[in-house]
């Protein structure tokens, strides 16, 4: 028998449009538009001051710039070269100057343009999150692991990054320890909420890497989430023995999806029995 374990891939602008318009959700999204025009550079600079375009799928911070207004006449892009290993950085006049730069970057493809998180900071490395989720062996959702992950010095991404346990970023940042669980629950609920709505949207899913981010208030702001985890972090925060607890998730939920389904089908083919006896 083979079982689908996960319905759909999960795109970065198809994410973010539907859960635009779940009210759950908003208060944890970001400004985010589709790049049509050079206008649509110029009004999101104009707001924002900091922004990232993405590609509208793409994974592993493939395909993302980080533009800042450095003052009323001079724009900076900032990008993570993947085949290189090694972040560029170019200084523009104008954006009227940098639009050639940005559509040969993306060959004519789709890209979103969306506000940047204050995220946090230390010594100038910036941190998001990383949370792996699975269905565990009786079909309920749980949490493996929430890394926080710290990028390269002055990289506008966090890939190829350290990464450590929730518990040691609230050392890090040096959160009272009075706050901590209200905070941790308050991520956690947002962890579910996030995998739940995801699934009503587009199936049941084995599992779903969320990337969010803290910003300096202490606010969750959701990034993408994604149905293939390479589960990087989780290893190096958390070690192997995390890393094999979330891969077994992953089978024991095959496996209970298996069974249940023969339990469903157990009652047809009694029906179909009975009818070739009395046949």
């Amino acid at each position: 028998m083979i079982q689908n374990l996960s319905t759909s891939s999960l795109g970065n602008w198809d994410i973010y449009n539907y859960f635009s318009s779940v009210e759950s959700l908003q208060p944890y999204l970001l400004q985010t538009i589709l790049y049509d025009h050079p206008e649509d550079l110029y009004y999101m600079v104009r707001k924002h001051k900091t922004i990232y375009l993405k590609g509208v799928t793409g994974r592993k911070g493939q395909k993302v710039v980080r533009v800042e207004k450095l003052s009323p006449k001079k724009f900076r892009c900032k990008y993570y070269d993947h085949v290189r290993g090694r972040v560029y950085t170019m200084v523009y006049n104008s954006l009227a100057e940098m639009i050639p730069f940005i559509e040969r970057f993306y060959k004519g493809k789709r890209f979103m343009i969306q506000e940047a998180i204050d995220l946090l900071e230390v010594k100038k490395r910036r941190i998001d999150l990383r949370a792996e989720l699975q269905r565990s062996e009786n079909g309920v959702i749980d949490i493996s692991g929430i890394s926080a992950r710290m990028s390269q010095r002055n990289s506008p991404i966090t890939i190829h990054s350290q990464a450590f346990p929730l518990d040691e970023l609230f050392d890090v940042i040096k959160i009272p320890a009075a706050e901590r669980p209200k905070l941790k629950e308050m991520i956690e609920q947002f962890l579910y909420t996030v995998y739940k709505e995801t699934e009503k949207k587009y199936g049941n899913f084995a599992e779903i890497g969320i990337d969010f981010a803290l910003n300096k208030d202490l606010e969750i702001k959701f990034i993408e989430c994604n149905s293939q985890s390479a589960k990087v972090s989780l290893m190096k925060a958390y070690g192997k023995k995390t890393l094999h607890r979330a891969m077994l998730n992953i089978l024991l939920y095959s496996k209970y999806l298996i069974g249940k389904k023969k339990v469903e089908e157990e009652p047809r083919k009694a029906e179909e029995r009975e009818g070739a006896l009395t046949f």
